[in-house]
């Protein structure tokens, strides 16, 4: 692994535990973060919509040229979104923009539990590219992934094989990809368990409150 990889490592590492800890930006623009709520709000509107009606149902396809409309004017004014994926909430900038009492009632929880630690919707993103993103993570939900030894690996492949080019994830193998010597095994293998580690007690607490 090249120290630029191991760098970008780490930086993604320090990104993910400033977001853990809740920073905020003090020139936080609250209408945008306001605007992003409505936004998950209605992405969590789709996933359980698409629990009672096939994707090709017209109400569901109603329900997604809104999502997709509103999500279109949030890019076209604030430019690509990123946020975090945690169990029981996604943040951005610093600010939960959707959460959920409980880890079961998370809808976004299988990208979580695949490992997934970063969404990214950008600019210019396509309907139908929208509507493909939802379609697995409603996969993800039905199959039961979540739950599952291998979902990591199904979940992240399922999302990196349609190759959506407006919907981008960073998950913890993306920080350990390309281990070529020992020295980096060494390091990489201490920031996985790191991560791992505050994976799990995150989970704890979560199933806790």
């Amino acid at each position: 692994m090249s120290q630029e990889n191991l760098g970008g490592a780490s930086q993604a590492a320090k990104d993910l535990a400033r977001l853990r800890a809740g920073d905020a930006d003090p020139d936080l623009d609250f209408e945008k973060i306001k605007g992003a709520q409505r936004v998950f709000a209605d992405g969590d509107k789709v996933l359980r919509s698409l629990r009672l009606y096939d994707p090709s149902h017209p109400s569901l396809v109603q329900i997604l040229t809104n999502v997709h409309q509103r999500l279109c004017e949030f890019l076209a004014e604030y430019g690509d979104v990123k946020v975090g994926v945690f169990a029981r909430e996604l943040t951005l900038d610093g600010e939960a923009v959707y959460s959920a009492e409980r880890v079961d009632e998370n809808v976004w929880f299988p990208l979580f539990a695949a490992g997934i630690r970063q969404l990214t919707f950008a600019e210019g993103l396509p309907a139908e590219e929208l509507r493909e993103f939802f379609v697995i993570l409603g996969q993800l939900h039905a199959h039961g992934d979540q739950s599952s030894d291998s979902g990591e690996d199904d979940a992240v492949t399922l999302l990196w094989e349609r190759d959506l080019g407006y919907v981008l994830v960073v998950s913890i193998d993306s920080f350990v990809d390309g281990v070529d010597d020992d020295e980096d095994s060494g390091r990489v293998d201490n920031l996985r368990n790191v991560i791992n580690t505050c994976t799990m007690r995150e989970l704890n607490a979560a199933a806790l409150t």
